[in-house]
């Protein structure tokens, strides 16, 4: 998912027409999810930026980690990204949401950007500055988001994901195992 409209500069580095071809190919998917009686939820990370993002927009880019989660264009990213993914794939039901494994990022673990305002966030606050970009998308698509690790939480994270479940009457699922 890779929100191509906002993002021009990116979309220039991937193969004309495909991912339209490729949006059309989970609509497809999906609606024959429900004919079947089924529903369909795509896959991300937490975070996972396409290779060359943080060279075309160096203002996201983080003081001694890749990128800065106090970003507002890093989070106008995340959810321009999903805004366009779900109005080319409406039939889509919402998405499950890899925590702590993308290779990529672990925000939960990572210690984060050092800047000034990110050095003083939380591993909550570090998750949720991504996963609060999430959550207003599939809230305002009334699509569903679960949460899914096979890594053992901290109590601490199990918190903020028991908290995360009454956000805006929001009830996202949770698959994964607190300490």
């Amino acid at each position: 998912m890779i929100g191509f409209e906002k993002y021009p500069e990116l979309a220039a580095l991937f193969p004309k027409g495909e991912r339209r071809e490729r949006m059309a190919l989970v609509e497809d998917l999906a609606r024959s999810a429900h004919d079947n009686l089924l529903e369909f939820l795509v896959w991300n990370h937490e975070l996972y930026l396409p290779p060359g993002f943080v060279e075309l927009y160096p203002k996201v880019k983080g003081v001694d980690y890749p990128v800065c989660l106090s970003s507002e264009l890093l989070k106008k990213s995340i959810r321009n990204k999903y805004v366009e993914f779900f109005q080319g794939a409406p039939s889509v039901d919402g998405v499950v949401i890899s925590v702590n494994e993308s290779g990529q990022f672990s925000l939960i673990t990572d210690a984060g950007c050092k800047c000034d305002r990110c050095r003083r966030l939380s591993q909550h606050e570090r998750l949720m500055a991504v996963l609060n970009e999430v959550i207003a998308v599939t809230t305002e698509f009334k699509k569903q988001i679960v949460l899914r690790t096979f890594r053992r939480l901290s109590s601490t994270i199990c918190t903020a994901i028991q908290s995360w479940r009454r956000f805006a009457g929001h009830s996202p699922g949770f698959l994964g195992r607190c300490r």
